[in-house]
């Protein structure tokens, strides 16, 4: 072999090794893509809505996989006493009206970071809820939330954010599926009903 020859053998080789090299990099790549989606699909994320110092709510209700409740509004009440402390989201600005209405119940205003939910919410660390259903006109039997996670984005100690998704099974077997999210309610203050 001349030296020309293993100077184009070197040249080739190198090439060779670079292109395989460039694809095991590629495939390891994909693997952690796929890994972090798959991560991403367990895990639910924050719901992607910009906070812009606004007061507002929305409330999502789905029945065995079909939508069955979906409300928003700017008139959340959020009321703490002691070491308790009470989430309104009600479908109606009117206070005393028959309405579909969330209640959220914790021991005292929960701090930033994901709370687990259950029904009885006696232990100080979880969250408890009751979803009130209207319907023709009546309060029907409340669903209540057996598992899920409450997630506070900001307490400032006066103003709360955040975001849920929990789940339901009523006595029939009928599968309910709560999401919500809620931005900068003020604590003890009814203005927004008024």
């Amino acid at each position: 072999m001349t030296r020309k020859h293993i100077l184009i053998y070197i040249v080739i080789s190198c090439l060779a090794f670079a292109a395989c090299n460039a694809d095991t990099t590629k495939s390891k790549k994909q693997a952690v893509v796929t890994d972090s989606t798959k991560q991403k699909e367990l895990i639910k994320s924050e719901p992607e809505i910009i906070d812009s110092g606004q007061v507002w709510f929305k409330v999502t209700v789905t029945k065995n996989d079909t939508p069955y409740i979906n409300y928003e509004g700017t008139w959340p009440l959020l009321l703490s006493s002691n070491n308790s402390a009470t989430l309104q989201l009600a479908a109606s600005k009117k206070l005393m009206s028959i309405t579909n209405m969330l209640t959220v119940y914790f021991h005292g205003l929960p701090p930033v970071g994901v709370k687990p939910i259950d029904i009885s919410g006696r232990d100080k660390n979880n969250i408890s809820m009751v979803m009130s259903q209207v319907i023709n006109g009546s309060y029907d039997i409340p669903i209540l939330p057996g598992e899920g996670v409450f997630t506070v984005t900001k307490n400032t100690g006066t103003v709360l954010s955040g975001y849920f998704n929990a789940k339901a099974v009523d006595a029939e077997k009928n599968n309910y599926k709560l999401t919500g999210t809620f931005l900068n309610i003020e604590v003890n203050n009814s203005d927004y009903i008024k």
